[in-house]
């Protein structure tokens, strides 16, 4: 599977749902769920082996809230989802004055390699402290399951929210599956 990387600072903007309900939205590192983009972000509680934080005062967006708790460790999210084709947004932020290269780590989805190597202060030119997304496009999802895995590079990997899109148009069948987890979150 290849899918592309794009880096995006602006709006996202959800796709056409397929009966409501093909897009899925955590907040990691707090129980609160937070609002963004007309998006409800579900919160999550914190797991064992996870670290979770909140930073304060995030720059880079104008709804600094779903930036602003976060958990911390190698990390993986099993989901269960609708079969489709996905847009996946991670939302993230460097809570500390690392230097570029401090904290890398890498992305999987779906068993596969998507970023090697994610250095949120380099993508965000050395700020800390500034909200970064970063948009995998054509995540294909079968089985009814979504795989996310955070691997520890040159530091502990981070994440403070999830958002997939699904790519359905309203002519196209849905699987109907529930939307709870598989495993804590």
């Amino acid at each position: 599977m290849r899918a592309s990387v794009l880096v995006l600072l602006s709006l996202i903007t959800p796709h056409p749902a397929c009966f409501g309900e093909t897009n899925h939205a955590l907040n990691f590192g707090s129980t609160q769920g937070v609002w963004w983009q007309q998006q409800y972000f579900e919160g999550t509680r914190c797991r064992d082996g996870l670290t979770c934080n909140r930073i304060n005062s995030v720059s880079g967006t104008d709804e600094p809230a779903l930036f602003e708790s976060h958990i911390e460790g190698p990390f993986d999210l099993e989901r269960v989802v609708p079969n489709s084709t996905y847009d996946v947004t991670l939302f993230l932020a460097e809570p500390g004055d690392a230097a570029q290269n401090a904290r890398t780590f890498d992305v999987m989805i779906q068993n596969e390699p998507v970023i090697k190597a994610l250095d949120v202060m380099r993508y965000r030119d050395g700020q800390a402290k500034s909200a970064l997304t970063v948009t995998l496009l054509g995540i294909r999802v079968t089985e009814q399951r979504f795989l996310l895995e955070l691997r520890a590079g040159s530091g502990n990997p981070l994440l403070s929210g999830l958002y997939l899109a699904s790519k359905k148009t309203q002519y196209e069948t849905c699987d109907k599956v529930g939307t709870g987890l598989a495993g804590a979150v």
